[in-house]
């Protein structure tokens, strides 16, 4: 058995690949940062409701945005197989961005995912924290992108800094002219959300001079944005995952 894990700014996700196969997945706080003990004392009793001993899984592979929660890790591993994901894996593709350095693993590990399953040329949006989108050339490289902040991110900033703004539940409104003060905060962070990826995916297109590129929307929230935008053609809340254990066996054959 393989455990993937994708350390994000707000949450990790963890999954269990049986067989190459997804088998269960969890998710859990990035921060505050446990200790390498809280962390496996935590992971134990979630994988022991599903049967699955710390011990069966053969490697653990990290992709992570959050260096100390990596470090964490290392050492709560450090009698495992334990990999670490960034701009030197062997991907299937080349990194034209530049510094390749600077490069969220997140995001490359998702391309990866794209090529293999979807190919190129493609778009990807990711909504977490941030949302990045980002494109994937008709040779199949990691061209670069866009980063703004994520839908959640500006409901915070809203009820933080705003007197008479507060959190709302995120269900779009059946219309864009809200009639009181919690629809119109629904329509402007939904619709207009949807919107401006929408218009950030029609520039990308035309850079990459093709109507006709694959879209794929992935991250925490993404199903939020199903029947909101119109050039979002796929969803795949598992896009990071299936990507590390791809490129684990990649590493493992080097």
């Amino acid at each position: 058995m393989l455990l993937a894990i994708d350390v994000g700014n707000t949450n990790t996700v963890l999954g269990c690949f049986w067989d190459k196969n997804l088998k269960k997945t969890w998710r859990v706080s990035t921060h505050p940062i446990c200790t390498a003990d809280e962390f496996r004392a935590k992971l134990s009793v979630l994988s022991k409701l599903e049967g699955i001993e710390l011990e069966s899984f053969e490697g653990v592979v990290v992709s992570s945005v959050v260096p100390p929660f990596t470090a964490m890790l290392r050492s709560a591993f450090k009698n495992s197989n334990f990999l670490v994901i960034d701009h030197r894996t062997p991907f299937s593709f080349r990194i034209k961005a530049e510094p390749a350095s600077g490069v969220g693993a997140d995001r490359l590990v998702n391309a990866e995912t794209v090529i293999r399953e979807y190919g190129a040329p493609a778009i990807i949006v990711d909504s977490g924290t941030a949302t990045t989108i980002y494109a994937v050339s008709h040779a199949g490289e990691y061209l670069g992108g866009a980063i703004m902040p994520g839908i959640e991110l500006s409901i915070e900033a809203l009820a933080k800094n705003t007197a008479k703004l507060f959190a709302v539940e995120l269900v779009a409104p059946e219309k864009a002219i809200g009639t009181n003060t919690s629809e119109a905060l629904r329509s402007g962070l939904l619709f207009g959300y949807a919107s401006m990826i929408d218009g950030m995916i029609d520039k990308f297109k035309a850079e990459l001079g093709s109507r006709d590129i694959k879209v794929v929307a992935t991250g925490g929230i993404s199903t939020l944005l199903k029947g909101l935008t119109k050039n979002i053609t796929h969803f795949d809340t598992d896009l990071t995952l299936k990507g590390i254990a791809y490129l684990y066996d990649a590493i493992r054959d080097c």
